[in-house]
């Protein structure tokens, strides 16, 4: 079977195929199991979900991370004295926990099949402020420092972080480009 299979065009083509995919599901494959929970110090933390992605960079520039934590009750006009109390103890209590995300983000360049960067995500170890991001979430303005990417192309986003709780583990990571001032 080997043999018509290399003899065969299409075989050939998929292939050719299979093999040009490699390095992706190489990069894309599942993580081993995490453990339900970590001690760390005194207090044990949580494993927020596994998060990968994939970015295309058109210009090189200063880049930026941001972790946004996701908000159950929503805004909305009309809102009684109790939901809007309500809403600003969520705000509190999800920025608590964003205080406390600790883990690991990797940045990789998907066709120099290379570790670009690797940071790790301390507590309180932030940037920026924390800002709103849409009316349904909210969290760190920038994780770590910025960083450059010079070279135009594809790159690999994944996170490690332990911390939020059983009702706030939902997070987003954006990838953001720093605009510059120009005179």
């Amino acid at each position: 079977m080997n043999h018509w299979l290399i003899n065969n065009r299409l075989g050939k083509v998929v292939l050719l195929g299979a093999l040009c995919m490699t390095p992706l599901v190489a990069l894309s494959a599942p993580s081993p199991q995490q453990p339900s929970s970590v001690a760390t110090g005194e207090a044990k933390v949580s494993p927020l979900p596994l998060r990968q992605f994939m970015v295309y960079v058109e210009a090189p520039g200063r880049y930026y991370i941001s972790i946004l934590m996701e908000r159950r009750i929503p805004l909305r006009e009309g809102m009684t004295d109790e939901e809007s109390d309500a809403r600003f103890t969520e705000r509190r209590k999800i920025l608590s926990l964003v205080d406390n995300i600790k883990g690991r983000i990797a940045i990789y360049d998907v066709r120099r099949e290379v570790l670009l960067y690797d940071f790790n995500v301390k507590a309180n170890d932030y940037i920026s402020e924390y800002f709103s991001f849409g009316h349904d979430n909210i969290g760190l303005g920038i994780v770590g420092d910025y960083f450059p990417i010079d070279k135009e192309g594809f790159y690999a986003i994944r996170s490690e972080l332990y911390g939020g709780d059983a009702e706030y583990n939902n997070y987003t990571l954006t990838f953001r480009r720093i605009r510059e001032m120009t005179k």
